[in-house]
């Protein structure tokens, strides 16, 4: 697979995993149960206290503006409405990448990359019969 092509993928898979994880209503920094893609995330990355909290605002804060986004969006199926609803999800994935930056270190920032791209991965493998059926 292509540098850019896996480049784009982990962009938007990151950003449709967020979308899952779900808004935290509670503000207090206990969250009873997290999605398993992001206990694995904060296991993998040996994240300290601070920087599993900022993940979880930054998740909880792109997941509500992802929603946001579909709520807009809902219904209209012009190539005008696909078009800005790419360039928003582009222009939200960009934020959250650079938001990102300001909270995993950079070896932090390589392994999440490649946690999103196994993911992916997994992703793929679990839809692929379906695929294949649907054909």
């Amino acid at each position: 697979m292509s540098r850019r092509i896996r480049y784009m993928l982990c962009r938007g898979a990151a950003t449709a995993l967020f979308a899952c994880a779900g808004a935290a209503a509670d503000p207090e920094p206990v969250v009873i149960s997290l999605p398993q893609w992001v206990v694995r995330a904060q296991e993998r990355l040996g994240l300290d206290p601070s920087q599993q909290w900022d993940l979880r605002v930054l998740v909880d804060g792109n997941a509500e503006r992802l929603r946001e986004m579909r709520e807009r969006f809902a219904g209209r199926d012009t190539t005008e409405a696909r078009r800005g609803q790419r360039d928003e999800m582009a222009a939200l994935q960009l934020r959250f990448r650079s938001e990102l930056r300001g909270i995993l270190t950079p070896e932090q920032l390589s392994e999440w990359d490649e946690l999103i791209e196994e993911l992916l991965g997994q992703v793929h493998l679990r839809h692929a019969p379906r695929m294949a059926d649907s054909h």
